[in-house]
């Protein structure tokens, strides 16, 4: 694994990936072209999608959780892992989903938000 990132949906400035470490394996420079890829709408969420580039690939398990607390009634945000191009990727996709699904766990039973200021780095 080269990287692990966290991307959401800005309700102004659309998908941004918000946190990549180490910051110089996809930086935001990286990520525009494909956050549409990244972010998706609701029917392709709750799943490992692989986004294949020259140099590496992205998984990422997009999450859509609907309330109306939300802007635009929905949170919108993505863990991902930066891998080697032509890594398998079968291990790492069991371990995203399962980050992915607890951060859903814990906001919608528990109402934790993601806080910005939460990660390390």
């Amino acid at each position: 694994m080269l990287a692990v990132t966290y991307a959401e949906f800005d309700n102004h400035a659309g998908p941004q990936l918000r946190y990549s470490y180490p910051p110089d394996v996809i930086t935001k420079d990286h990520f525009e072209p494909i956050a549409d890829y990244v972010i998706l709408g609701k029917h392709l969420c709750d799943r490992v999608i692989t986004v294949k580039l020259e140099k590496w690939q992205l998984l990422s398990y997009p999450i859509a959780i609907e309330n109306n607390k939300y802007d635009r009634n929905t949170l919108s945000f993505a863990f991902g892992f930066v891998l080697s191009f032509g890594a398998k990727s079968g291990d790492y996709g069991k371990v995203l989903k399962n980050i992915g699904s607890f951060f859903q766990d814990l906001e919608v039973t528990n109402d934790v938000k993601i806080h910005l200021d939460c990660f390390p780095f």
